[in-house]
């Protein structure tokens, strides 16, 4: 199929090049003119959908007016300033927080007596807005504390969700953008040494360029139709720039093969695009099936990765068919330019990778044994993994948002932002405030107080410590005459217990746990899947937990609850195509099972770091997390999935060839190791290039996913393609190429 294509697609590009090349200049145009938009489409996070946080946080913003994921606190430490300057401080600043558009109430947190020169105003924000508006209106009151300073010696910050997604996105489009200039000179290097030609090397450098802006344009354009989430900026220059270089490098390293072996410029990229070409849209395909099992769960940020990685595979798949073939024609006789790299240049080795390709298969089983060994050591910790999202932890402490985390953690109040909502719905009928469904709520509250993972409980039952369940009862009897009622609903709805229409009850449950101890986690799971349910309720009652903390919960259950299916998705779908590519029964069940390895690999790397701490100190982290953040493994999994493929993809397409022109198994293997080896090493090396670099990013994701990434592509590159694929189809031998109908 692809002979055909390249037989008309060259002599097409070639008397057309220019305009080509001008199709994607006004392309790259576009996107960085439209790109700038892209930060106002910051998708709104739903949670899961059917999680009972969802439905809960639903029933707070809808019944109560208060939106529990937009929530801020402002922290006011008296440090060495007087006492009565701090506590005039605090009125001017809370009437001034009280005029900021967009802030519904403000009020002051009690704080325990033994804490001393801490005060906690709660700011609630208006609970129509979405993710991106209270980003806005928490920046307002971030600008509102900096035109209110506090005395001399004391300090003011403020935290929430929606600082937090503002700050991290502002330090992620800072950080993205120096990381990808040190990746881009890194790679630059590695090409110029791959090539020995400085021209050459800066081809796969602008693809992967053209892939950044104009993924990031058509996202722009797009105006959320593919959703955009605070990830998409990292994920897309990582997967755009490594997309684009390594399709560019097996294209302009076939093209310079072709020329070097006498082929004039047009046969030479009809041969690139025939074969090299041919890899690639294959490469390409797999990648997209990999990624595109994101979209399994029912989350909006899993989603948005899959879509915009989709069309960054396809835009670097186009620019490598189309563009890069009219750059070669055009810079041909420019390629080997300056002449003087050539001496540096590797790839002229080939003679090296063929005595190693012989010893390898020389002592086949072995090797195969050692290599299948070592992988598995590196899978042995991920049995003790641990996922969670910690939330503020994620920033740099220098931010004033993390420091008032640290500030309300040391003083045991991180709870107090990181509240749990439990909603207690009384259908029609009997009255919420009835004494039989007091007595269920005053039972509940003293179930949650008698976890020591629990600092407070505030609900209509706990008003006073001292008060018992008649003394509730008798006072909440009085509302059935109407004008108490009057009197006393007001207070009820302002301390956020009890709705308009009397069928909706909360209580806040104030854990006493901060957001980095896994007991958190540990207590979101019991509350919401364990304690709740197995609570005795009146006929009809129905219970949710909500809160940011909930939800976060719940969105990491979701995600793991399809873990088998997005497996099973990825293995299948890349089983299939490959099966289509190959014609081979056993060759692609081979290089699937392969490619598992290094994922399960890179996994249990990010364990050992991560959570035990095994070379923290070289990702310039001085205290280790205790879990991985949730998100990391799986898109690990589908994202180094599609990229292994790519060598797996070029190494078997080499040796197939070989093995058609009639060379015996051993002799194919040794031929296909010989051609392609240098070039993966020089495109692992390129990847490490491009992903080692964000381990040294102020942000822990990006430290995550640089350090997962790259640990995937060593183990790929060198124990999974030199060792494990060519001893494996040596021990498999005729059975490499059998397929129903053809046999061996």
């Amino acid at each position: 199929m692809f002979a055909a294509l390249a037989d008309a697609l060259a002599p097409w590009i070639h008397r057309r090049r220019w305009w080509v090349v001008a199709a994607w200049i006004a392309v790259v145009v576009w996107g960085v003119v439209a790109m700038g938009g892209l930060n106002k489409l910051l998708g709104e996070d739903t949670g899961a959908a059917n999680a009972t946080s969802t439905r809960a946080n639903a029933i707070l913003r809808d019944r109560f007016g208060f939106n529990a994921l937009t929530e801020l606190g402002v922290i006011i430490e008296s440090g060495t300033a007087p006492a009565p300057a701090v506590a005039a401080h605090r009125d001017r600043l809370v009437a001034a927080l009280k005029a900021v558009p967009g802030v519904e109430a403000v009020r002051q947190i009690p704080v325990p007596p033994e804490v001393h020169g801490l005060a906690l105003e709660h700011v609630t924000l208006d609970s129509t807005l979405k993710d991106a508006q209270a980003i806005k209106v928490a920046q307002a009151v971030q600008a509102c504390l900096a035109a209110n300073p506090p005395p001399p010696g004391a300090r003011a910050n403020v935290m929430g969700r929606p600082i937090v997604m503002g700050d991290l996105t502002a330090i992620n489009d800072r950080e993205v953008v120096r990381i990808e200039r040190i990746s881009l000179v890194i790679t630059l290097v590695v090409l110029v040494l791959v090539f020995g030609s400085l021209v050459a090397a800066a081809l796969p450098v602008a693809m992967g360029l053209v892939g950044i802006v104009a993924t990031l344009g058509l996202l722009a354009s797009l105006g959320g139709a593919v959703p955009v989430v605070s990830l998409t900026r990292l994920i897309t220059g990582v997967i755009a720039i490594a997309l684009g270089i390594d399709y560019a490098l097996f294209v302009v390293s076939r093209y310079r093969e072709e020329r070097e072996a006498g082929r004039e410029p047009v046969p030479a990229v009809r041969e690139a695009i025939a074969q090299a070409g041919e890899a690639v849209a294959f490469s390409g395909l797999i990648m997209i099936a990999s990624v595109g099992a994101l979209a399994i769960p029912d989350l909006s940020a899993s989603r948005a990765i899959a879509g915009a990685v989709a069309i960054v595979v396809a835009i670097a798949v186009a620019s490598s068919l189309t563009l890069l073939p009219a750059l070669l024609l055009i810079l041909d006789r420019y390629l080997p330019t300056p002449s003087w790299l050539a001496r540096f240049r590797w790839g002229h080795g080939e003679a090296a990778w063929s005595a190693f390709a012989r010893r390898v298969l020389k002592h086949h089983r072995l090797v195969l044994a050692l290599s299948v060994a070592a992988v598995a050591l590196l899978v042995v910790p991920i049995g003790q993994m641990r996922v969670w999202e910690p939330g503020p932890t994620l920033m740099p402490k220098e931010l004033p948002a993390r420091q008032a985390y640290d500030a309300l953690a040391e003083a045991g109040l991180a709870g107090e932002l990181n509240a749990f909502f439990v909603t207690i719905h009384q259908p029609p009928g009997p009255a919420t405030l009835a004494p039989g469904t007091m007595a269920f709520m005053d039972a509940t509250a003293k179930k949650l107080q008698a976890d020591p993972r629990i600092r407070r409980v505030d609900s209509l039952v706990t008003v006073r410590p001292d008060w018992t369940l008649p003394r509730y009862q008798t006072l909440y009897a009085q509302l059935d005459n109407p004008i108490a009622r009057l009197a006393l609903m007001p207070r009820l709805k302002g301390a956020l217990h009890q709705d308009e229409t009397g069928t909706y009850v909360i209580m806040r449950v104030i854990p006493a746990v901060g957001l980095t101890s896994p007991a958190l986690r540990d207590l979101a799971v019991e509350l919401g899947r364990e304690v709740l349910p197995a609570l005795p309720r009146p006929a009809g009652v129905t219970m949710d937990l909500g809160g940011d903390v909930a939800r976060r919960v719940d969105l990491t259950g979701e995600m793991y609850a399809h873990m088998p299916a997005i497996i099973a998705a990825v293995l299948g779908s890349v089983y299939l195509l490959l099966l289509v590519y190959f014609r081979s029964l056993l060759l692609p069940l081979k290089a699937v099972l392969m490619n598992a390895l290094p994922v399960l690999g890179a996994t249990g790397v990010l364990v050992l770091v991560m959570q035990h701490g095994v070379g923290l100190e070289l990702l310039g982290m001085a205290e280790t997390p205790g879990a991985i953040l949730a998100m990391t493994p799986v898109m690990v999994f589908c994202l180094t999935f599609g990229l292994s493929m790519d060598y797996e993809v070029l190494i078997l397409s080499r040796i197939q060839e070989a093995h058609r022109r009639g060379l015996d198994d051993e002799a194919a293997i040794i031929e296909g190791m010989t051609r392609t080896s240098g070039i993966i090493t020089g495109a692992a090396l390129i990847m490490l290039s491009v992903f080692a670099p964000n381990m040294a990013s102020a942000l822990a994701n990006a430290k995550e996913l640089g350090l997962a990434l790259s640990a995937a592509i060593v183990i790929d590159a060198t124990v999974v393609r030199l060792l494990l694929v060519p001893t494996a189809m040596r021990a498999m031998g005729r059975w490499n190429w059998y397929f129903p109908g053809r046999g061996h």
